[in-house]
């Protein structure tokens, strides 16, 4: 059974730069769920710096057998950061 994980696999939580946090949340909608983000909304940062809501991704790597991948590069996920949006994406530009 798969459950939602706020960690990547290792037990550790990346530290990520502000400016990659900035650039992945960008966007202003998941692109898995197609829905906008939300102020406060747990978000997961994965290592390709692309970031989605935290059930859009667990569900999808849920889904996926062997190694983990990004939706949108297709990259192979080494490490997840959860994080939470503090404003609108509309706001941060």
């Amino acid at each position: 059974r798969c459950q939602a994980s706020e960690e990547d696999g290792t037990g550790q939580h990346p530290e990520m730069p502000p400016s990659e946090v900035w650039r992945a949340v960008h966007h202003p909608q998941c692109a898995i769920c197609l829905q906008a983000y939300k102020p406060r909304e747990a978000l997961k940062l994965l290592s390709c710096t692309h970031a989605y809501h935290s059930k859009c991704i667990d569900l999808w790597h849920c889904a996926q057998p062997g190694s983990k991948t990004c939706p949108l590069c297709l990259r192979s996920v080494t490490a997840v950061h959860a994080l939470a949006l503090a404003k609108p994406v509309d706001g941060l530009t």
